[in-house]
C-alpha cells in the first residue's frame, strides 16, 4: 500500500542491537545540505551539526 499520508517518521532503534552502520555512498558526490541532527529523549531536535 503506498504512503497515503506524504509523510516521514524516524523510529528510534537502539544502538546495542546494531550488528554494523555504514553511510550511503553517493553516486556522485554528498549533497551539500546533508546534516547531522540530534534528538532528545522525546524524539525533538535539539541541535543541528552544520559541517
Amino acid at each position: 500500500m503506498p504512503n497515503q499520508a506524504n509523510a516521514h517518521n524516524i523510529a528510534r532503534f537502539p544502538k546495542s542491537a546494531l550488528k554494523a552502520a555504514r553511510r550511503t555512498s553517493w553516486k556522485v558526490a554528498q549533497p551539500a545540505n546533508v546534516r547531522r541532527v540530534w534528538l532528545d529523549g522525546t524524539g525533538v531536535m535539539t541541535a543541528v551539526a552544520t559541517r
